[in-house]
């Protein structure tokens, strides 16, 4: 994306808006431009094209939920709960960023992943990056056995993605007392014995 411009923006929301809502396939540019009041022109000057403005989207979503994890990782508390808190902003995000999460997983589980297999893999890197340094200080202050980080790694993850899958289906409120239960189940299977 061009430097960003009221215009940029307006687009840039109304899209991940409308895509969440519909998908990639079924959203026109016609259908961008006109919800946010601009011309196509301007949605090409800006992103190229529909692709364009998913990349972009992908970008903003993961910086600004990276951000909030690196938040995380540089606070000083006990390590059961920097993990505790690790979890809850990732469900804090989700909840509080709906449209944002539904249109990330609607191009990451659609048809269309294969078009931003690289945005992507760019965003799995950075994630596999922050929690290997949440797991790095986890072990440090004794609350994992270490050997553990990648079965840790996936675990912490995939109970995450089933607990937003669950919130978004099923319609249950996540929770810092879920993040709780989600560590302290884990370390049940990982903690130091």
């Amino acid at each position: 994306m061009l430097e960003a411009s009221p215009s940029a923006e307006k687009i840039l929301q109304v899209a991940i808006e409308i895509l969440a809502r519909k998908g990639y396939s079924a959203t026109s540019t016609r259908e961008i431009v006109e919800a946010a009041g601009v011309t196509k022109p301007m949605l090409y000057y800006y992103f190229g094209n529909k692709a364009g403005v998913c990349q972009a989207g992908i970008r903003r979503i993961s910086q600004e939920f990276f951000g909030r994890l690196e938040g995380v990782l540089a606070r000083d508390h006990e390590p059961r709960a920097q993990l505790v808190d690790f979890v809850w902003t990732n469900f804090e995000f989700m909840r509080d960023h709906h449209d944002a999460s539904l249109f990330f997983m609607s191009l990451f589980f659609g048809p269309e992943r294969q078009q931003f297999k690289d945005d992507f893999e760019t965003v799995a890197a950075r994630m596999r990056e922050l929690t290997g340094r949440l797991v790095q200080q986890a072990i440090a202050g004794g609350v994992l056995r270490s050997g553990s980080e990648e079965g840790f790694s996936m675990a912490i993850h995939g109970c995450i993605d089933a607990w937003h899958k669950t919130s978004i289906c099923d319609g249950i409120e996540l929770s810092p007392a879920v993040a709780e239960q989600v560590v302290d189940d884990l370390l049940v299977g990982f903690g130091v014995r």
